[in-house]
């Protein structure tokens, strides 16, 4: 059942046809083979055939057809059922084939329906294993049978009671049995029996002589006691007019009961034994054969060993492989509709009517000189419609199509084409195409992999305005969209240029496409590299079309460019720009033979770059030895063409190539040149005999060989002219490209049906109107998950609620800051990242970005860009990184991540300590209860990440204690914190002038929130006891006071640390509390400290450990496993809870200070770039 679709809808008009067809393109978008639908008629869910695609075979499990073939017995008095049920009859006829549950069923299925006998194959069933002989637990079965009432010899009938089922025909043969023989059995009904039918079998039995304590009627038994009934029963008699197949008699064959069964409809099959068989109509024939099975022990042996016999006939190998020789016929067959090119027929008939949406002549684009090339063998396949925003259009294309549309044309006249082709590059010619391509989907033809240019509208300024709905300029949405906020972030201040060269910037023109064509498959490598592979799965490869030429009078060309008949042109094709590797090649011919020989020339056909590059090339051009060097700058298509006949070389190179195809290229290859050219990008796809080839990158030695081979050899050069037009006239013709391109259209829009876009134009817009806004929000809803969009990458979402919330840059909120930071610099491979906030409205809980944080992280407005929801999909990960209480507690309890993870996201969080739980007393009252319910929400998660292998130890104990189911489930890990490593100005031993701290005794430091936890008072009155008997030693204390939102009867001893900070005699004179550090203040204070003091009863990691022996700071603290984990070596540790215990310690401490002997396990620091690494690798593992 498709995600949010509800069974209940397919009982109900208004939804039927709208849960049909989401059912039908959920099955489709499993890219089937072929569809086996096992249960049409039981099924709560209606598949209209009608909905899949023909092209995939559909074959139905047809258990039997008795409800339409008795429809007064079990239809006519259910007008609702009976509709439900001929709708499905009609449905079942569409279908491939039937694969029947027996031979008898088969030949219903053709009389009744009417369908051919090749569409039907019985393949039988089987009993299911636990139906054998009890052996050794015979002992246990009877004990089970005495356990519901039945004791001694029995006669058994299982199933219901309806008259088809002929129950009250054993009845009456039960009470013919001789009164010797009836006095030695019970007649035993087992299946699901009513009240009433109790009632009515009673009095059946007392008419027909059956005594009453003969008859134990069970009603419903369980599998275990059926299988004991089977095993003890002295017959099983199964004395149906109308089966499918008759299971229960397979069942009691197979449990080794002799079995008696009617002479009847399937049941002929499945009993074999025509000795077993009797007329269903007469009580006198099964009485006398129950009688001789119940006295004859030489005739029951022989129906024992017949049942036995023909039990073997029966198997689910034997069914499966003749299902499977059906699947194989019909994907293999000659007439499968999958062979055959998808229908080519207008919804009014005739050829189907194309939209052509392109730039068009004489915009000066080559898009708009490819259209035109295209579009005359394209009408041989539709009825085409011009649509463009030029003002200007040829008048042969008028001529020949007809007034173009304007896109708002396209919009209000969409449902009058049946097909839509875009035709986009990257420029802004194509910009208007972004938001037609929202109102009219249709297939894109991308000729650039890199598509950045077409975001920028005239005048193409990089800082585009905000448009009215508030999202960003068009550039930063699509990059948004194609590779996540960091890239926008990383674009801004970007030239134009370089931000077309570095981002696709593509997904938005993917993701609305029905379908996708490029001209190489080096362009969908190109996108490969930034999207997931996925996403060009189903791409069409469709070479550049060039019409051929009449081959050209060379001799007649160079006379009109004033060339000598005996020279030797060499020449490069197109814009002189360095994509073109125009030096390379100058180079080269400066170094070859060539440019020493009066006849040869090297002629730049095309446009100069007017910068640096261009003058560079004319000065090289002009040097000393360069010889004849020409640039034409920008020809005329006559002048164009002349040069292409007058050539003998072309030579066409390129390099960083943004999936285009060379215009150039084939523009050569079809006038018969020799084509020189590098193997880079689309170029490294033509064929070896077709264009002369050297290798990418370009060595110089190699291209002047090229270059004189070329030139010295006429043979190879006729060769290479030859075989490159040859191509040109089969496989990029436009008639053979036209064809392919019919082709990739029909086939895109056959795909199109399981895609959401798709199923919406399909469904009834009246329909969905007439549901309301509350089941319209299920639709919709029903549609997202179960036909989910793509997306470019799987993407990281970063809970970052808490931190996004706060101006805070310490604890919890720094790490979950400096982790996004870490992933938005270095991204695993194959994600992009997205930090979100919880959203609540009306409990109802979301997610969506978090913005208004990434633009103040990032200290710029991030071009204008709007919060949105998002809705994490199959492969995404959603980490929670900081801890956001109640609100997450109340997201989990809404079902929102249970919700996530059924969509097949995967959910982890980070716990940096469950010190609430684990040491109450040192936080407000309360807290533990809150902390403990917001662990039992994570638990729920698919793992926790301790931020210390003790932290992760306590996790795994208070897992073992609080949720022990989930030990085994919930994946389990630790990862280290990073530390900063600041760059400090040349400043020495100094301070900066704000710490005003003293310089000429020693400073011992304390690093950390003004909290119960960090023993802030042992330190102090450590340092006291050391003060009174001498001490110059200076204490200084680095934090904020903490939980100062609280009332200060819940702050524990903060208020008293704070009113000893703040009035002790020996502040500013050997005290100093700093509340208010940067993070270089902090770190110029770690060089000058001569030791750290961390006296915290317990912590989750310990970072200020990290961060002072990152800065080789001695360090002093208390003995506890996180500390023993993360501290480095020179870190000695104390024990005690008291002052005049710290004071020894530091009396102590000292001199191994002096000899650098402190004992203590080291673990190396690491940056936040390698704590984010070591955390994704726990994540993907």
């Amino acid at each position: 059942m498709p995600h949010g679709v509800d069974r209940h809808i397919f009982h109900h008009d208004r939804w039927r046809e709208i849960g049909q067809r989401l059912y039908a393109a959920a099955i489709e978008r499993a890219a089937p083979d072929i569809i086996l639908i096992p249960s049409f008629f039981e099924s709560e869910a209606v598949v209209n055939l009608s909905h899949l695609d023909p092209a995939i075979p559909r074959v139905v499990l047809m258990h039997d057809l008795i409800p339409l073939i008795e429809q007064r017995e079990y239809l006519d008095a259910y007008p609702e059922t009976k509709a439900d049920y001929l709708r499905r009859v009609e449905e079942v006829k569409k279908a491939d084939h039937l694969v029947c549950n027996s031979a008898f069923t088969a030949r219903e299925a053709i009389q009744w329906l009417g369908i051919e006998d090749s569409r039907t194959t019985p393949i039988w069933a089987d009993a299911e294993a636990r139906f054998r002989p009890d052996g050794d637990s015979e002992t246990q079965s009877k004990a089970l049978l005495r356990a519901h009432g039945v004791e001694g010899p029995f006669v058994l009938h299982t199933g219901a009671v309806d008259p088809r089922k002929n129950v009250d025909l054993l009845i009456r043969a039960f009470g013919r049995l001789p009164a010797a023989v009836q006095a030695t059995q019970r007649l035993v009904l087992a299946g699901p029996i009513s009240g009433a039918e109790r009632d009515a079998l009673a009095a059946s039995a007392r008419r027909h002589g059956v005594p009453a304590d003969a008859l134990i009627v069970l009603g419903h038994v369980s599998d275990e006691l059926l299988v004991a009934l089977y095993n003890g029963c002295s017959a099983f008699v199964f004395p149906s007019r109308h089966e499918g197949f008759g299971l229960p008699a397979l069942e009691a064959m197979r449990c080794g009961a002799p079995v008696l069964a009617a002479n009847a409809t399937s049941l002929v099959e499945v009993v074999g034994d025509e000795a077993a068989r009797f007329d269903p109509d007469d009580p006198q024939a099964l009485a006398e054969k129950l009688e001789r099975v119940l006295t004859d022990a030489a005739w029951r042996a022989e129906r024992l060993a017949a049942a036995q016999e023909q039990a073997k006939r029966f198997s689910w190998d034997r069914a499966a492989a003749l299902t499977m020789s059906v699947f194989e016929h019909l994907v293999s067959a000659e007439d499968n509709p999958r062979r055959a090119d998808p229908a080519m027929v207008s919804n009014t008939g005739g050829k189907p009517r194309l939209a052509f949406v392109s730039p068009l002549p004489p915009a000066h684009t080559g898009i708009a000189n490819y259209s035109e090339e295209l579009l005359p063998a394209l009408a041989e396949h539709y009825d085409i419609t011009l649509v463009t925003d030029e003002p200007l259009v040829s008048d042969a294309l008028i001529e020949a199509f007809g007034p173009p549309l304007e896109p708002d044309g396209l919009r209000e006249a969409a449902s009058a084409f049946d097909r839509v082709l875009y035709q986009v590059g990257n420029s802004p010619f194509h910009s208007f195409m972004a938001d037609l391509m929202d109102a009219v989907p249709g297939v894109v033809v991308m000729h650039d992999a890199y598509i950045g240019g077409l975001w920028f509208g005239e005048p193409a300024q990089f800082q585009a305005p905000i448009d009215g709905a508030g999202k960003g300029p068009p550039w930063a949405q699509a990059v948004r969209v194609s590779h996540g906020i960091g890239a926008v972030a990383e674009a801004l201040g970007m030239p134009r240029s370089a931000f077309i060269d570095q981002y696709p910037a593509s997904w938005p023109i993917i993701e609305r496409a029905r379908g996708v064509i490029v001209h190489s498959r080096h362009a969908r490598e190109l996108v490969e590299r930034h999207y997931t592979s996925d996403a060009t799965k189903h791409w069409a490869v469709i070479p550049h079309l060039r019409a051929l030429p009449q081959e050209a009078d060379c001799d007649a060309a160079r006379e009109r460019l004033g060339l000598a008949p005996d020279a030797f042109i060499i020449a490069s094709f197109g814009m002189v720009a360095p994509t073109k590797r125009c030096k390379t090649l100058l180079e080269a011919w400066m170094d070859s033979r060539l440019a020493g020989d009066h006849r040869c020339q090297l002629i730049f056909a095309g446009p100069l770059d007017l910068g640096e590059y261009g003058a560079a090339l004319t000065a090289m051009a002009s040097s000393p030895g360069a010889g004849n060097i020409r640039f034409t700058d920008r020809l005329t298509d006559e002048a164009f063409a002349d040069w292409l006949a007058a050539a003998d070389v072309a030579v066409q190179l390129r390099g960083e190539s943004r999936g285009e195809t060379s215009g150039a290229v084939t523009h050569a290859m079809a006038h018969g040149l020799p084509v020189l050219v590098n193997t880079h990008g689309s170029m490294a796809e033509l064929p070896d005999d077709a264009v002369y080839k050297i290798d990418d990158p370009i060595e110089s030695d190699a291209l002047i060989r090229a270059l004189e081979a070329l030139h010295d050899d006429a043979e190879p050069r006729e060769r290479l002219g030859a075989a490159a037009r040859a191509l040109i006239a089969t496989a990029h013709a436009p008639i053979a490209c036209a064809a392919e391109y019919a082709e990739a259209l029909e086939r895109a829009y056959a795909r199109d049906r399981v895609s959401a876009n798709g199923l919406v134009d399909a469904l009834d817009a009246e329909a969905i109107q007439r549901l309301g806004a509350a089941d319209q929000e299920h639709l919709a809803t029903a549609i997202a998950t179960t036909l989910p969009m793509g997306n470019p990458r799987q993407r990281l979402f970063i809970d970052v609620t808490a931190t996004a919330a706060s101006d805070r840059v310490t604890g919890v909120e720094r790490v979950a800051q400096r982790l996004v930071e870490s992933w938005l610099i270095d991204s695993p491979e194959g994600f992009r990242i997205e930090p979100v906030r919880l959203v609540e409205s009306e409990g109802d809980w979301c997610y969506m970005t978090a913005m208004d944080w990434m633009r103040r992280i990032n200290g710029g407005d991030l071009a204008g860009l709007r919060d949105e929801v998002v809705d994490p999909g199959p492969g995404d990960i959603l980490g929670i990184v900081d801890i956001s209480g109640q609100q997450l507690v109340a997201a989990v309890d809404s079902g929102l991540h249970q919700q996530l993870r059924a969509n097949g996201c995967l959910v982890f969080a980070v716990v940096h300590d469950i010190l609430p739980v684990t040491h109450p007393h040192c936080f407000p009252p309360g807290a533990d209860k809150t902390h403990q319910r917001w662990m039992e929400a994570v638990s729920t998660f698919d793992a926790i990440f301790g931020t210390s292998k003790a932290v992760r130890d306590t996790v795994r104990g208070w897992l073992v204690e609080n949720q022990p189911e989930r030990v085994e489930v919930i994946k389990t890990g630790h990862f280290a914190l990073g530390t900063d490593h600041i760059a400090t100005s040349e400043m020495g031993d100094e301070p900066p002038p704000n710490l005003d701290l003293p310089t000429d005794r020693r400073l011992f430091i304390t690093v950390g929130t003004i909290e119960p936890r960090k023993r802030h008072q042992q330190v102090l009155d450590a340092f006291e006891h050391r003060w009174a008997a001498g001490s110059t030693d200076c204490l200084v204390i680095v934090g904020k006071e903490g939980w100062q939102e609280l009332p200060d009867r819940h702050r524990r001893d903060i208020p008293e640390t704070v009113k000893r900070l703040s009035g002790h005699p020996e502040r500013g004179q050997r005290l100093f509390w700093l509340d208010g550090l940067n993070d270089s203040e902090l770190d110029a204070l770690y060089h000058q400290a001569d030791g750290l003091i961390a006296a915290s009863e317990d912590e989750g990691y310990g970072l200020p450990l990290v961060e002072a022996g990152a800065r080789s700071v001695p360090i002093l603290a208390r003995d506890i496993p996180v500390f023993r984990e993360v501290a480095p070596a020179q870190t000695c540790f104390f024990q005690g809870l008291t002052g005049a215990a710290l004071a020894t310690a530091l009396d102590d401490w000292a001199p191994q200070r002096e000899r650098d002997e402190c004992p203590g396990q080291s673990e190396a620091s690491v940056s936040w770039r390698e704590s984010a690494k070591q955390l994704w690798a726990q994540i993907r593992s």
